[in-house]
């Protein structure tokens, strides 16, 4: 068995921070979008539809800036490739729906990780904003 490198050992921490952070702050803008809707209404679980509904339309403008700009990081040797390059270097996973790149091929696309960076900051600003200025704390 093939021992994990300090690289990969950082990189997987550092993947699985962002990832927890990531699920963590559309939670809190959904609860917080809750709270101001329904200001004197208790119900309970209508933060989690949100949530579901918040996760699903992020999840489709990152497929379709993927599919936008299909420019991949290696993070092995540092380059840019396209989808093609890639597909003649390395074996990928090819299902209907298109190419599965995971964590553990160390292959990035750079739109989504920009994407992701940039929807987690404006949603992490958003609920700040409705804590601060439209819920009654």
């Amino acid at each position: 068995m093939q021992g994990l490198s300090k690289k990969d050992i950082i990189f997987i921490i550092l993947t699985t921070i962002f990832s927890a952070v990531n699920m963590l702050v559309p939670i809190y803008f959904s609860m917080a979008l809750s709270k101001v809707t329904f200001r004197n209404k208790k119900i309970g679980g209508f933060w989690f539809v949100i949530f579901l509904l918040l996760i699903g339309i992020l999840a489709l403008l990152d497929q379709g800036i993927t599919m936008l700009f299909p420019y991949y990081l290696d993070l092995n040797t540092f380059n840019v490739q396209t989808m093609d390059q890639l597909h003649d270097q390395y074996h990928l996973d090819v299902r209907n729906d298109g190419y599965y790149l995971g964590i553990d091929s160390g292959i990035l696309n750079i739109a989504s990780c920009v994407y992701n960076v940039l929807a987690t900051v404006a949603l992490f600003f958003g609920s700040g904003y409705l804590i601060e200025k439209k819920i009654d704390l």
